[in-house]
């Protein structure tokens, strides 16, 4: 009898021990499962891609639009005097791009753009800001102007190659560098001369005002996770774990 008995109390210690380890597997499948669905309700951060080849700049989106029609004009040929797709210069591309995007006739020449700028630093420079170079041999002042498109490039126009994208810290560019400009909402102040030689100063034409709306930002909405209730009345491990030894002994006793 006592040999039964014995062999009684290894039986349940053992479907015991078993039991409580199936349970504790089930909980941390469990709750790995919440944990994983949990990671995977996202909120991603829409942003402009400017498609600069050193990457991906946040830009406000009316600068997008004019980075955008800027790469449009990539191979044009470069023709002197020329502000189309057909052929274009360096300043005729900007004079017609700032037009299209935001209504702004910027002045024809290079160095006219110049004036028209408000002055930055290099260091200062953000898409959409134009570049301007003294390329003439005799260094008579600005010849050449570049739209920044961020990230350390610029596209402009090339009198050997076209429309084209540069890097600005290329030798070539940084020898011949002048100084950098931001567009200004307005023109400046012209002179012309009237009759009998006297000059007076007069406002240029009023223009519209560019307005840089900020990058649109989509946020995805949450998705509240299911609540995992316990059941009203939940058995306790050792009311389960002896059930199943008693099952598993009467099974046995039959």
């Amino acid at each position: 009898m006592s040999a039964i008995r014995e062999r009684n109390r290894i039986i349940r210690y053992v479907a015991g021990l078993a039991l409580a380890v199936l349970l504790a597997g089930l909980q941390s499948c469990k709750v790995q499962t919440v944990s994983s669905r949990k990671s995977a309700v996202t909120s991603p951060e829409w942003t402009y891609d400017v498609g600069n080849r050193a990457g991906k700049e946040s830009v406000p989106a009316r600068t997008a639009e004019l980075l955008a029609e800027a790469r449009k004009w990539l191979g044009t040929k470069y023709r002197y005097g020329g502000h189309s797709r057909s052929g274009t210069d360096c300043s005729g591309m900007i004079m017609e791009l700032f037009q299209k995007v935001y209504g702004l006739k910027l002045p024809r020449s290079s160095a006219q753009q110049r004036e028209y700028c408000s002055n930055i630093g290099r260091d200062e420079l953000q898409a959409g800001d134009l570049m301007f170079f003294d390329t003439s041999k005799g260094r008579r002042g600005v010849s050449h102007v570049g739209l920044y498109m961020g990230n350390g490039e610029m596209i402009h126009a090339s009198s050997s190659r076209g429309v084209i994208i540069s890097r600005i810290d290329e030798r070539y560019y940084t020898d011949k560098y002048h100084s950098s400009g931001r567009v200004l909402a307005s023109s400046p102040k012209k002179t012309d001369t009237e009759g009998g030689g006297k000059t007076r100063v007069k406002s240029a034409a009023p223009v519209s005002t560019i307005t840089i709306q900020p990058p649109v930002r989509y946020t995805e909405p949450e998705v509240p996770l299911p609540s995992i209730e316990a059941p009203a009345e939940m058995p306790t491990l050792d009311d389960v774990i002896n059930s199943k030894i008693d099952s598993i002994y009467s099974s046995m006793m039959d």
